[in-house]
């Protein structure tokens, strides 16, 4: 993400719309796509060969020499001829999915000169890739994350609601009161970096997490915030119902899984809403408003506000209709 705006927009945000804009995909492919987006794009710049992931040496060596290897999976570089010098390299010979628990680098090693910079260097100050953590640990890990993303979450947020900031910096985010997936980003990049970005990141640096648990951890994170601002209850997936409602009324639901928000007493009315008894994971195919209709007033009024909407809408198709037929006559 480290880049000028404008080249993160053309390449990283616009070629991964392209195909959901012409397809006009379901917002549940998009909800699919947009974290192994994220995934491969972190797996490209982690820095680290992953074992079972594909192989990162491609876009290390653009980073390396900055005039070849410009695509993701190869084939249009190989096409083009800007992956001469890449092919001859040791890279090459490392640019291949590991299956095993020995790294790239054992099994096409570097000569002696480099391999003895490493020992004499870093080895040591990062875990080390060539063992995997334990499932234990990895679970561990996790839950560390998302204590501390979660509280860091909040008590970031809840600041950014005060008055002198909320105007200055999260105005810009609160804008949209009907959320939609790409409303996630649409912040002021000093509210951005301290309420999306740092908190997910503090249980990673404090536990000092395998590069595979982040791995595991960061497209979770960039999952759940789609799912929260997508705009629907989905079927199996957590609901979304709390942050749509943060969004309606700006003063409650701070939070993400509410436990703090409830500590805090910030979701008060929010409990006594219908939005509350909708907030549960949906199991059938039936949505949350069909298992908890509104009110019948809500109702009328809705029914009444489209047949209104309804029928201007057909009286001035038939005057433009009419208006149209007379100019051909005339």
């Amino acid at each position: 993400m480290y880049c000028h705006p404008i080249g993160h927009i053309i390449s990283h945000m616009i070629p991964p719309m392209i195909g959901i804009q012409l397809m006009k995909a379901h917002i549940f492919t998009t909800a699919i796509w947009f974290p192994l987006v994220i995934l491969n794009t972190i797996r490209d710049h982690c820095g680290y060969h992953l074992p079972f992931f594909p192989s990162s040496e491609y876009h290390d060596y653009h980073h390396a020499k900055f005039t070849e290897c410009f695509g993701t999976f190869g084939y249009l570089d190989w096409l083009h001829g800007t992956d001469t010098t890449f092919r001859k390299s040791k890279q090459h010979q490392r640019h291949r999915t590991l299956w095993g628990n020995k790294s790239a680098r054992e099994l096409y090693p570097d000569s002696c000169f480099v391999i003895a910079g490493y020992y004499g260097t870093i080895r040591g100050s990062v875990p080390d890739v060539r063992t995997l953590p334990s499932a234990s640990v990895i679970l561990r890990d996790l839950i560390v994350c998302v204590f501390f993303a979660e509280n860091g979450f909040y008590y970031v947020h809840r600041f950014l609601h005060l008055k002198p900031l909320y105007k200055l910096v999260h105005k810009k985010h609160h804008e949209w009161t009907a959320l939609f997936a790409w409303t996630a980003m649409y912040c002021h990049p000093i509210g951005h970096i301290i309420s999306h970005m740092i908190p997910p990141m503090i249980g990673i640096q404090l536990m000092k997490a395998h590069i595979f648990t982040t791995a595991i951890w960061f497209p979770l994170v960039i999952l759940n915030t789609i799912r929260d601002h997508c705009g629907y209850h989905l079927p199996f997936f957590a609901s979304s119902e709390y942050y749509d409602y943060h969004h309606a009324k700006f003063t409650e639901c701070f939070g993400t899984f509410g436990y703090l928000d409830w500590l805090h007493g910030t979701d008060t009315t929010f409990r006594k809403s219908k939005q509350h008894q909708r907030h549960r994971t949906l199991w059938g195919n039936k949505s949350a408003r069909e298992l908890y209709p509104d009110s019948c007033s809500i109702k009328l009024q809705t029914h009444v506000f489209n047949k209104t909407v309804w029928e201007l809408f057909n009286m001035e198709t038939i005057q433009h209709f009419a208006f149209t037929f007379s100019l051909l006559i005339c």
